[in-house]
């Protein structure tokens, strides 16, 4: 801006072409210099994600409960690895009821004598396994039947969030039951119709 370059001829100035437009500008001594670092610096974080995306799918092909949590729709690479490095060893939680909890994707309750009222999701549980598990659910409900119906179902009544939330914490139950019998989420549906 400071040449007068307002106008890119492309809309991501950070894209391929838009990068080799930005090295092929002619600029003076410093500002070459700095745009140059800053180029480089892009190269440097793409050429991190990429290693990144590789470490991530190389850990997911080795482990064998990573590949069984990708069975389920939603989980892929990235979702699967970061559900089995958070959780851990399953066999430490106790029902997946335990494991929703340790999500937070339980209601809050506010119980005085007989009196039982369900709030909102606690949030107290792990936070980086509950926005993973909301993200997975936003793509399942879109590739799975039944977990489709369970969304469609809430959804009309208690709209969109709310339904996303208790579909994740359904897919965290499912999960927990795949990975305690060792077995892939299309057999574990195979099983419940039967």
């Amino acid at each position: 801006m400071r040449h007068g370059i307002h106008n890119l001829p492309y809309q991501d100035a950070f894209c391929k072409k838009g990068i080799q437009f930005l090295q092929g500008l002619d600029l003076p001594g410093c500002d070459r210099f700095e745009l140059d670092n800053f180029l480089e610096l892009i190269q440097m974080f793409e050429k991190k994600k990429e290693d990144t995306q590789e470490a991530i799918n190389k850990i997911a092909e080795d482990d064998p409960a990573i590949r069984i949590v990708m069975t389920m729709p939603g989980m892929g690479y990235y979702n699967a690895t970061t559900f089995v490095g958070e959780v851990g060893d399953i066999r430490r939680f106790e029902s997946g009821d335990k494991l929703a909890s340790f999500a937070g994707l339980v209601p809050r309750v506010y119980q005085s004598g007989k009196t039982l009222k369900l709030g909102h999701i606690t949030k107290q549980g792990n936070t980086s396994l509950r926005h993973t598990m909301v993200q997975a659910a936003n793509v399942a409900v879109q590739h799975d039947k039944t977990l489709g119906k369970i969304y469609n179902r809430l959804a009309l009544k208690k709209g969109h969030q709310k339904a996303i939330v208790a579909v994740a914490r359904r897919m965290v139950t499912l999960l927990y039951a795949m990975l305690k019998n060792n077995i892939q989420y299309h057999a574990l549906q195979i099983h419940k119709a039967s």
